[in-house]
């Protein structure tokens, strides 16, 4: 049978090192993606659908100031959003490559689903 390090901790037989799954055959996989589309945009303007879609957490973005149309404040609330955390998650991978949220590279937009082994 096949073992996945993905399940866990695990071990291996003895003498035997981990594989990684793109030198394993189809026939060891257990996801299946089908592409839904494909297109090129400025890393910027990903949209906070597309940032929950990443995966990642709410984070920290700010303070939203409320005020009245005379300019007195009526509230302050703490802002969380998909996009701060995708930002954040961005940076901690690719700014130390030249690739930070800043710099605003062109990046491949992928979108797919999961579809049962075909």
């Amino acid at each position: 049978g096949l073992i996945y390090k993905a399940d866990g901790d695990l071990q291996l037989p003895e003498g035997k090192k981990w594989k990684p799954p793109t030198c394993m055959s189809r026939s060891a996989a257990r996801i299946f993606l089908e592409v839904k589309s494909v297109r090129v945009e400025r890393l910027r303007d990903i949209s906070h659908e597309d940032a929950k879609a990443e995966g990642v957490n709410k984070t920290y973005e700010g303070q939203l100031v409320h005020c009245s149309v005379d300019g007195e404040i009526k509230s302050i609330t703490d802002e969380y959003s998909f996009k701060q955390g995708f930002v954040n998650l961005w940076d901690t991978i690719n700014a130390k490559r030249g690739y930070s949220w800043d710099s605003n590279p062109w990046v491949w937009a992928i979108q797919f689903e999961r579809v049962e082994k075909k």
